[in-house]
C-alpha cells in the first residue's frame, strides 16, 4: 500500500505547490520510489503545478472521462521521474461528485505508486477533507509555529513545515520531532521559478534544500543519526569519517555528541563547511606540543579554560545557541551526583561542551546549578537511546579505540638519564599524569550496560578507526587520525546505500 500525505494550509499564496513539489522530487531522490502528485490546487489564481515546471500540462482530469486509461493520458513526467496529475477546477469545486471522486482515483492509483502527495487548495470542500480521511500522513504549511491545527487534520500522523520570515532559522523553536522550520530563500526560489528545476535538485546544498530533503528522509523512515564521542585527539578522526559521509551524499538528520565529538558535532550541525573547519583544526592541533600545554592544563586544572581551547571554541561557536543549529543536535554529559545521563538541547552551545568535555575522576566537573556533570564517553551505548527519540530510523555509531601503550612507554621514558634530577623529576611527573588519564581513558571503552529494566539500543552501523601508536595526547598526528577515521567511513559506505533504500 502507497503512503498517502496531503499538504495542507488554510492560508494562500504561501508557496505551498512549490515545496510540494520539491518534496515530491526529494523523495525520489532520497528512497528510489515512485511518486505521484495530485494536483486539486490549480484553481483560482493559483498556478498549476506543471505551469510551475514549465511542463506542457496534459488537459485536466474530469469526472466524465474518468478511468484508468484516461489517468495515463492525463499524466504528466518530469525529468525527476515526478508523475503529476492534474484534477479539473470544477470537479473540485464539485461537492457531490467530488468525495466519491477523489476515493475511486486513490484506489486507482494505490497499487501503481509508493507515495502519494495530494496538493490540496486552501478552500476546505468535501474532497479536501475525503483526501485528509484517506491519507497516511498530513503536512501542515503555514507562516507561523503559532498557528492552531484545524480540527479536520488532528487524529492523522502530522508534520508541520513554518516558513520563515527571515533567512536563518533564528531561535523562534526549538528543534522539534515532526516541527520543520523552512528558511527563505529568495535566490533560490526565483532560480526555480526561472528554471523550473526543482531547487532540491538544482541547489542541493541549500539550507532550504537540506530542510525538504530531512522532510523526505523522515516520511521515507530514512532518517540518519551519528553519535559523536569524545577522546581528545583521537575524537578528531571523527573529521574525515563526516568528511567521507557528506562526499558520498549520506545526509546526517541529528546528532549526539559527547566530549571532542560535541564540539565537532555542534560546528557541523551549524553549517560550517568541513573543510573550513579541518583546516582550522589542523592548524590549532600543530601548535600544541606533545606534552607541555596538556600538562600545564591538567595540573592548573585548566584544561577547559586555557587560551588555547577556549579561542577554538569561540572561533565558530560563540554566542550560538541550540536554536541556531540547521541540524538537531543533542549534547550529553554525565551527573555524578545522581549517577545518570543529563541532557543538553537548548541554551548556549558551549556551556554544554564544556560541561561534556570534563573527564570524571581527573578534573573538577563542571556545576551547573547543583548538578555536577561530566564526560559520558563511558556510556557510549546511552548515546544511542537519545538519537531513537529525536526520530532516528537509522543509527550510526562511533568506536573510538583508547589506547594505554603510550604511558608505559612514557614511564620508560622517564627512567632514562636518571642521574639529571630536574629531568628525572619532570618525565616521573609526566609518566603518572599519562598512566593516570591513560587509565581514564581506557574506561571510555567499556561500555557500560543499559539499565536493567531499559531494553539495550543497538546502532544499524558502527564506524571504528583503525589507529595505532597514537593516544588521546597526540594532536600533533592529526592528519593521521582524520586519515584512519575517513578509511573506517569508506568501509561502511556500502552498508549505509543498502540501508538508506
Amino acid at each position: 500500500m502507497s503512503v498517502i500525505l496531503t499538504i495542507y494550509s488554510r492560508e494562500q499564496q504561501i508557496g505551498k505547490t512549490t515545496f510540494a513539489l520539491n518534496l515530491g522530487s526529494s523523495l525520489i531522490q532520497e528512497t528510489h520510489q515512485s511518486t505521484l502528485l495530485l494536483d486539486l490546487n490549480a484553481i483560482g489564481q493559483s498556478l498549476a503545478a506543471c505551469a510551475i515546471l514549465k511542463l506542457f500540462s496534459a488537459p485536466a482530469l474530469s469526472a466524465a472521462d474518468f478511468s484508468t486509461d484516461d489517468i495515463d493520458a492525463h499524466l504528466v513526467t518530469h525529468s525527476s521521474q515526478l508523475d503529476i496529475l492534474t484534477i479539473d477546477e470544477a470537479l473540485v469545486r464539485d461537492e457531490t461528485l467530488a468525495q466519491r471522486f477523489i476515493e475511486t482515483l486513490l484506489d486507482s492509483v494505490q497499487s501503481r505508486y509508493d507515495y502519494i502527495i495530494i496538493d490540496a487548495p486552501a478552500q476546505s470542500n468535501r474532497m479536501t477533507y475525503a483526501a485528509i480521511d484517506r491519507s497516511t500522513m498530513v503536512v501542515f504549511f503555514s507562516t507561523s509555529a503559532e498557528h492552531e491545527y484545524p480540527v479536520e487534520i488532528l487524529g492523522k500522523q502530522l508534520r508541520h513545515v513554518i516558513t520563515l520570515k527571515t533567512g536563518g532559522s533564528g531561535r523562534v523553536s526549538l528543534h522539534k520531532h515532526g516541527c520543520y522550520y523552512l528558511p527563505k530563500d529568495p535566490l533560490t526560489l526565483d532560480t526555480f521559478r526561472g528554471t523550473g528545476i526543482p531547487f532540491v535538485i538544482q541547489s542541493p546544498h541549500r539550507p532550504i534544500s537540506q530542510v525538504t530533503a530531512r522532510l523526505a528522509r523522515d516520511i521515507g523512515n530514512r532518517r540518519m543519526g551519528i553519535a559523536l564521542i569524545g577522546g581528545a585527539a583521537l575524537g578528531l578522526s571523527q573529521l574525515g569519517m563526516l568528511e567521507v559521509l557528506e562526499r558520498n551524499r549520506i545526509a546526517i538528520d541529528m546528532i549526539v555528541g559527547t566530549g571532542f565529538g560535541a564540539f565537532i558535532g555542534a560546528c557541523y550541525a551549524l553549517g560550517i563547511e568541513l573543510s573550513r573547519l579541518t583546516r582550522y583544526l589542523v592548524s590549532w592541533a600543530m601548535e600544541q606540543t606533545y606534552m607541555f600545554r596538556v600538562h600545564s592544563f591538567v595540573f592548573r586544572g585548566q584544561l577547559l579554560r586555557g587560551n588555547q581551547l577556549q579561542d577554538l571554541f569561540d572561533t565558530f561557536l560563540q554566542d550560538v545557541y541550540f536554536e541556531d543549529l540547521q541540524i538537531p543536535l543533542h549534547v550529553t554529559a554525565l551527573n555524578v551526583r545522581a549517577g545518570r545521563g543529563v541532557m543538553f538541547r537548548e541554551g548556549k552551545v558551549l556551556d554544554a561542551i564544556i560541561s561534556s568535555m570534563r573527564i570524571s575522576g581527573l578534573f573538577v566537573p563542571f556545576k551547573e546549578t547543583e548538578r555536577y556533570l561530566v564526560d559520558n564517553s563511558m556510556f557510549l551505548p546511552t548515546l544511542l537511546r537519545p538519537l531513537r527519540q529525536m526520530g532516528a530510523h537509522i543509527l550510526l555509531a562511533v568506536q573510538i579505540p583508547l589506547l594505554s601503550q603510550e604511558s608505559s612507554r612514557t614511564f620508560a621514558l622517564s627512567q632514562r638519564r636518571w642521574w639529571q634530577p630536574k629531568r628525572y623529576n619532570t618525565r616521573q611527573n609526566q609518566a603518572l599524569m599519562a598512566a593516570t588519564f591513560d587509565n581514564l581513558m581506557d574506561q571510555m571503552t567499556d561500555h557500560a550496560p543499559d539499565a536493567p529494566s531499559v531494553q539495550p539500543i543497538e546502532p544499524n552501523v558502527v564506524i571504528t578507526p583503525r589507529i595505532s601508536g597514537v593516544s588521546w595526547r597526540d594532536f600533533h598526528k592529526i592528519n593521521d587520525l582524520i586519515e584512519a577515521g575517513a578509511q573506517a567511513a569508506e568501509a561502511v559506505i556500502p552498508t549505509l546505500e543498502q540501508l538508506k533504500n
